[in-house]
């Protein structure tokens, strides 16, 4: 695809953020921001050859850098939970995980997850790392079978045919990722624990009330000039989680997802038909069922109903499927619709935040991008949410503050149109 925007989306988590961070997050965001629309235009880059179990493709070095430049800006800042100052599991030590989702084109995708990442200052750069090798190897031993999607990390190497230039991942020791803030709230609570107090469970549920306690996940989506989109996400997990707990930050469908509409099982039956007999002028009403739709989201909050709800996989389906089974409903519906996905998805009300972006096509092949949407939905007492395009002056800056958390709030901004 071509003459697409560039765009740099990055949420920093769902749930009680001290509004007296708000103007802190801001600044972080918008140099993070910013920091990103200048690597999707660095002409100097080449392209990236992607290794996965079906095969490989190539794509704008570009795109690899933002989402790693970004990244790590917002992984090593103390106001998230990801990284440099993350949760302490049970055992005291900072355990990290992290994925990058990957869609080229029509149908190419790249997954690839890590959970138990121990020292390293950057998840999210060394997932991108290993989804750039041909192999990877254990020790000094070239096993020879399919590269793994998934792996728990163990300070795994790398190996790969020709030479690459490493993102940086900052391997340190684990001690180099506690804080002072962590390490003082992991020592009260698991003293209590220990203890066996009666108050404990009471108090641990009113601990996201210490606003200068942080759990969330972090979530970046990136999309550059060819309209290829590439997210990551990365979470230090909640306090006292069990060493080996798997974060949502790590699970494909749950913290984040890419669909589009030739996806959807009824595809070829329904919106094929559809888009073959309607021959599409680009200055047509397009906002109807005949349209190709693209959804990327990116989740968080509790990362158990995160997983067990395969909360961004639903939720893409969802809209889509309503996008073009419910004659009345468009682009312009996409949040009210993510809104209702989410309240539909479980009958016991979910500790959770959506964002993420809808594109609109005017054919099935995704040559013309017509419209962008961001949407968000969320359940937590607040969402923080930036983003930035390659139009002059489009940072936008959304600190959601939900009064009701009965009932998901939401918000959708028209990116470009």
């Amino acid at each position: 695809m071509a003459n697409s925007h560039e765009i740099v989306l990055i949420h920093v988590g769902a749930g009680k953020h001290s509004i007296k961070n708000s103007k802190s997050f801001k600044k972080l965001l918008k140099k993070a921001c910013t920091k990103g629309i200048l690597a999707l235009n660095d002409e100097n880059l080449s392209n990236t050859t992607i290794y996965e179990s079906s095969g490989k493709f190539e794509i704008p070095t570009g795109s690899m850098k933002a989402l790693s430049d970004v990244s790590k800006l917002i992984e090593g800042s103390l106001l998230t939970n990801a990284s440099i100052g993350s949760s302490l599991a049970s055992d005291g030590q900072v355990y990290n995980d992290a994925q990058i989702l990957l869609k080229v084109g029509t149908s190419q995708n790249c997954y690839f997850g890590m959970t138990g990442i121990k020292n390293y200052k950057f998840p999210i750069s060394r997932c991108l790392n290993f989804s750039r090798m041909a192999e990877i190897t254990f020790g000094d031993k070239e096993l020879g079978v399919t590269k793994p999607c998934f792996i728990v990390d163990g300070g795994v190497d790398y190996h790969s045919q020709s030479p690459l230039e490493f993102f940086e991942e900052g391997k340190c020791d684990n001690d180099t990722l506690i804080t002072n803030g962590a390490e003082r709230s992991y020592h009260y609570w698991d003293e209590m624990r220990r203890e066996q107090s009666e108050s404990f469970e009471e108090n641990y549920q009113k601990m996201n009330h210490n606003i200068e306690y942080i759990t969330d996940t972090i979530g970046v989506s990136i999309v550059d000039k060819k309209g290829n989109i590439l997210n990551g996400t990365s979470s230090g997990g909640n306090m006292l989680k069990n060493p080996g707990r798997i974060g949502c930050a790590s699970v494909l469908g749950a913290g984040t997802f890419i669909m589009s509409s030739r996806d959807l099982p009824f595809y070829k039956n329904v919106i094929e038909p559809k888009l073959n007999s309607r021959k599409r002028k680009a200055d047509e009403d397009l906002d109807d069922n005949g349209v190709i739709y693209e959804i990327s989201l990116l989740a968080t909050g509790n990362g158990e109903q995160i997983i067990s709800s395969d909360i961004s996989r639903y939720c893409c389906n969802y809209i889509l499927s309503a996008l073009h089974l419910e004659d009345s409903k468009n682009i312009y519906d996409s949040a009210e619709l993510l809104s209702s996905s989410i309240t539909e998805l479980s009958t016991n009300r979910l500790y959770v935040g959506v964002t993420g972006l809808i594109r609109s096509f005017v054919d099935s092949q995704k040559t013309t991008p017509h419209q962008t949407h961001l949407l968000y939905a969320h359940t937590t007492e607040n969402f923080t949410i930036a983003f930035k395009s390659s139009m002059e002056s489009s940072f936008e800056y959304i600190f959601s503050e939900n009064p009701n958390q009965d009932i998901p709030l939401r918000g959708q901004i028209v990116c470009v149109s």
